[in-house]
């Protein structure tokens, strides 16, 4: 018991320094990106000012000789016609002139214009056309939801909170570049998951993006789809990502998004033994998206329930990092917090069993996922169905998380 605690309280200790340390760098962050904000829009406000004062001279000029040219263009107009009618004969080369007579302010002046609004003009229009070109559309790259994650505990003792969360829905085959840059490299891509689930299709993840150099993601969902469509469909399968807090490790398996029925391959919480089962169900992302996961033990029965309601966020965003900036703190914080809660209930913590009998632990979840099979019929033919197309369920693969915080 004292040895499980002194574990359980160095990687606490080891994981709340590093929160800390993430959470001041954000707040530098914050206050440059603020500063810099502010410097800019004192700018601009001084440069218009300043235009405004001392360019009325020079606007003033350009227009009086604008509406010189218009005067002259009416008289020769008039002159050219009087002398077509007389003469009979097709209009001069005069006479094209006047045709850009109504015109002829604005263009004079924006050929009179300053340089430094004539480029500006250009640049903006060059500035503009990367998104008009550009064809494929945010919902084809990138989805955004915003929801609520619960969870509820029965058993020792009667245990609930919520909080509310932003997600990511990634296209892997096309991810976005800051997405690329910061979190890519911690998750599979979209071949290793359609090769790791023996799908052909469009893969999309669900997670929670790194946020000022800090990851915190206890479950990440791949959605692996049947065609490659935009949007997808055809939902054929899910991959479970899992990492546990605060030891580092992660899981992978596969499971039916229908219902299945899993044996828990990872010491996630301190306060579960390793002999519950997980029932994993997942809805398709669209305009709402669900996951639901309930901890079933031999003993206790369903004594645990973890569930994620999300609704696609349809406003525009511009900035998804800044949409997403420390959710991965927020969530760390929320689950060191109510473990705390946990423990002044009076749950006693449970010892990792790496720590009893090494990775003797994984062999008996391979054991326990063949037997289980048999127990729950309807997973057995939903199982069953999809080796008879080809994908894999379940697969169960352990490895570190790696990345910040767990290097």
């Amino acid at each position: 018991m004292d040895q499980t605690l002194h574990q359980i309280g160095s990687l606490v200790l080891f994981q709340i320094r590093t929160l800390c340390v993430s959470t001041v760098l954000s707040l530098k962050l914050g206050f440059q990106v603020l500063a810099s904000w502010l410097t800019r829009l004192y700018t601009e406000l001084c440069n218009s000012d300043h235009k405004q004062r001392g360019g009325t001279k020079k606007d003033d000029a350009i227009g009086s000789e604008a509406q010189d040219w218009v005067v002259i263009g009416n008289a020769e107009r008039k002159e050219a016609q009087s002398k077509a009618g007389k003469r009979k004969k097709k209009p001069s080369a005069q006479t094209t002139t006047p045709d850009l007579a109504t015109p002829a302010s604005s263009s004079l002046a924006a050929d009179r214009s300053p340089s430094g609004n004539e480029s500006s003009c250009k640049r903006d229009s060059t500035a503009r056309q990367p998104s008009q070109s550009k064809g494929a559309s945010p919902s084809e790259s990138l989805c955004l939801y915003e929801g609520i994650v619960r969870h509820h505990r029965v058993h020792p003792v009667s245990h609930f909170f919520q909080y509310t969360v932003r997600y990511a829905l990634v296209n892997l085959d096309d991810c976005p570049e800051w997405f690329q840059k910061s979190s890519a490299d911690l998750h599979m891509s979209a071949a290793e998951a359609r090769e790791y689930a023996g799908s052909s299709g469009a893969v999309w993840l669900l997670t929670n993006p790194v946020s000022v150099g800090y990851e915190q993601n206890p479950i990440s969902v791949y959605y692996c789809y049947e065609d490659r469509d935009a949007p997808p469909s055809g939902l054929a399968i899910c991959i479970a990502e899992v990492t546990n807090t605060p030891w580092g490790e992660r899981v992978l398996f596969t499971f039916d998004p229908n219902g299945d029925l899993v044996p828990k391959p990872l010491h996630v919480s301190p306060f579960m033994d390793m002999s519950s089962s997980w029932t994993i169900r997942a809805s398709p992302p669209g305009e709402k998206l669900e996951l639901t996961f309930i901890a079933k033990h031999p003993d206790l029965g369903p004594y645990f329930t973890a569930s994620l309601q999300a609704t696609k966020v349809t406003r525009e965003v511009r900035h998804p990092e800044a949409f997403l900036w420390l959710m991965p703190h927020k969530t760390a914080l929320w689950i060191y917090w109510q473990a705390f809660w946990l423990w002044w209930k009076g749950v006693e913590p449970v010892s990792h069993p790496k720590y009893v009998n090494g990775s003797e632990y994984q062999i008996q979840v391979l054991d326990r996922a063949k037997k289980e099979e048999g127990l729950d019929r309807g997973a057995a033919v939903r199982k069953e169905a999809l080796r008879s197309s080809g994908l894999s369920c379940p697969v169960f693969k352990w490895r570190s998380a790696g990345g910040p915080p767990w290097l």
